[in-house]
C-alpha cells in the first residue's frame, strides 16, 4: 500500500533533480511537496517506521546529491538540518517527529470516542503505533493527566494544531549567539542556507573535499595565491577583503570585517524594528552567498 507513496516521492525528486535546484530549492521541495504527501497519508493511516526510513533516505539523497560512485557529499547531519533556523538548521521537518505529532490527533479522537483510551487497555495491533506515541507523550509530560491536557490544548475550534504538537515533541531548541541572525524574516532563504553552512564550515571547500578522500588541487579560486578553507575564502582572501571593505563603507560602518561568526553575532538584531542591523544582516548573508557563487563560477 505504501509503495505508491514512495513512488510518488521518487517521481517528484527525479523531476526536480533534472532542474538543478539550489539547496534552498531542495529545502522548499522537501518541506512543501514531500512532507505534504506524507502529511496527507498520515491523516488517513499510520506510516510504518520502515516507510519513514525510506522517505528520509530519499530526502537525504536528494538534498546532498549522489555522486557517480554512489557516495553522498554529506557535510551536515540530517538531524541538524531539521533544526530551526535560529538553532543552526534549515527548518526542515523531522519526519519521525512530525509523524508522531500527526498521530496525536488520533490520540485525541480516541480519547473522546473510546472509553479508557488513556489507560493501559489493549487495542488491536493496528493501533500499536498510536499507543507508542501516547506512551512517549505521557513520559514527556510526566503523567496521563498532563498528557491529556496537552492533547486537549492542541485541539481548538475543530482543528488539531499539529505544529504545536511537533514543537513540543521536538523539545526545546536553544538559539546560539550567531544563529538567531539567520531567523530574521527579511533574509533570502538561499542566502541563509549558504551563510549557515559557511559559518559552520560545512560547505564543499577544497579542504573539506580533501578530508573526504577527493583528490583536488587546493588553491583559492578567488585570489589564486593561498589554500582554500572557510576562513580564508570569506574573510582573509584579498578578493573577500575588498568585498567587505566596500560593503562596510557603503553602509557607513568604518571598521574592518573580522570573521563570519563574529559578524553574525554582531548582527544579532533581536528585533525586526532595528532597521540598521536588519539591513546589515541581509547584506552580510547576501555577500557570503555571492562570494561563494563567484568562487563556484570561477572554479567550474
Amino acid at each position: 500500500m505504501f509503495d505508491s507513496l514512495i513512488l510518488k516521492i521518487k517521481h517528484s525528486i527525479q523531476h526536480w533533480s533534472s532542474n538543478f535546484l539550489t539547496y534552498a530549492g531542495r529545502v522548499q521541495l522537501i518541506n512543501s511537496i514531500i512532507f505534504g504527501m506524507e502529511t496527507f497519508w498520515c491523516s488517513c493511516t499510520l506510516l510504518p517506521q520502515e516507510v519513514l526510513r525510506r522517505i528520509n533516505k530519499l530526502c537525504k539523497d536528494f538534498f546532498w546529491g549522489i555522486l557517480p560512485d554512489g557516495r553522498r557529499m554529506v557535510f551536515k547531519k540530517w538531524k541538524d538540518i531539521c533544526l530551526p533556523w535560529d538553532a543552526g538548521g534549515f527548518n526542515v521537518k523531522d519526519l519521525s517527529t512530525w509523524n508522531d505529532a500527526l498521530q496525536c490527533r488520533w490520540i485525541y479522537l480516541l480519547a473522546h470516542t473510546t472509553e479508557g483510551s488513556w489507560s493501559q487497555d489493549s487495542f488491536s495491533s493496528s493501533l500499536k503505533g498510536i499507543l507508542a506515541v501516547r506512551d512517549r507523550l505521557v513520559a514527556l509530560a510526566g503523567s496521563i493527566t498532563a498528557a491529556s491536557s496537552l492533547i486537549n490544548s492542541w485541539y481548538s475550534r475543530g482543528k488539531f494544531k499539529v505544529t504545536a504538537a511537533y514543537s513540543y515533541l521536538r523539545g526545546v531548541v536553544l538559539a546560539g549567539p550567531w544563529t538567531a541572525t539567520l531567523s530574521h524574516p527579511h533574509l533570502v532563504q538561499s542566502h541563509k542556507i549558504i551563510c549557515s553552512l559557511a559559518a559552520q564550515q560545512k560547505l564543499a571547500t577544497v579542504d573539506n573535499l580533501q578530508s573526504r578522500g577527493f583528490y583536488v588541487v587546493n588553491r583559492c579560486s578567488l585570489c589564486e595565491l593561498a589554500l582554500e578553507y572557510h576562513a580564508h575564502l570569506f574573510f582573509n582572501c584579498s578578493f573577500s577583503k575588498d568585498v567587505w571593505h566596500q560593503l562596510l563603507q557603503w553602509m557607513g560602518m568604518h571598521r574592518a570585517g573580522s570573521c563570519l561568526l563574529t559578524e553574525l553575532e554582531h548582527t544579532n538584531v533581536g528585533s525586526t524594528h532595528n532597521w540598521r542591523m536588519a539591513w546589515y544582516c541581509t547584506s552580510l548573508a547576501a555577500a557570503v552567498y555571492q562570494i561563494w557563487n563567484e568562487r563556484n563560477t570561477r572554479l567550474f
